[in-house]
């Protein structure tokens, strides 16, 4: 077998899905310091309960006249925090995910320019284009929000079931197991 042919066979191997994922690799860098954002804000987003909780507990006796400042400057350090990293993670998800749609709207016009002119014959040209744009916009909808939004719940979702087994295992197991029956 001639080296083209072994090719094309590793190449018919590759998951097509997967292959689409080369269309990310130039922006891989910001694909993972957008991740890292988005882990930073479910950090924040499931630690600023447990700040609020000692703040609770420790209202009903204060030791010192002082004592709030450290729960405040926290809460206040950390909202800070959450809100820069947040805008960060959506200009991140925002610009990689235009910069990629933007990428394969450009392949897609190549392969649709070089198309012999019978094929403009069965297929009209303004339909084309017309099907291209709806579909690439919603693609792109789908990369800036709903990968993202998706990734969050989950870590959400994990990052609350781990609090709540930590809390009161006996407890929590009664809530996992009564609360999606009802």
């Amino acid at each position: 077998m001639n080296k083209t042919g072994e090719n094309n066979m590793k190449r018919k191997k590759i998951n097509p899905h997967l292959r689409r994922l080369k269309l990310v690799k130039p922006y891989i860098g910001l694909v993972l310091l957008g991740f890292l954002m988005l882990l930073i804000t479910v950090g924040i987003q499931l630690t600023l309960p447990q700040v609020i909780s000692y703040f609770i507990d420790h209202a009903s006796t204060p030791q010192d006249p002082d004592w709030m400042v450290v729960p405040f400057v926290l809460f206040f350090v950390m909202l800070i925090v959450y809100c820069i990293t947040s805008a960060l993670r959506f200009y991140l998800f925002e610009y990689t995910g235009s910069m990629i749609v933007n990428d394969l709207r450009k392949r897609l016009y190549d392969c649709m320019v070089y198309q012999e002119i019978g094929f403009f014959d069965t297929n009209k040209s303004g339909e084309l284009t017309s099907r291209l744009v709806a579909d690439i916009d919603a693609l792109k909808t789908a990369l800036n929000t709903s990968i993202g939004s998706v990734v969050r719940a989950l870590l959400v979702g994990i990052g609350s079931i781990t609090m709540i087994l930590t809390l009161s295992l006996p407890l929590s197991t009664i809530v996992l197991f009564a609360v999606p029956t009802s």
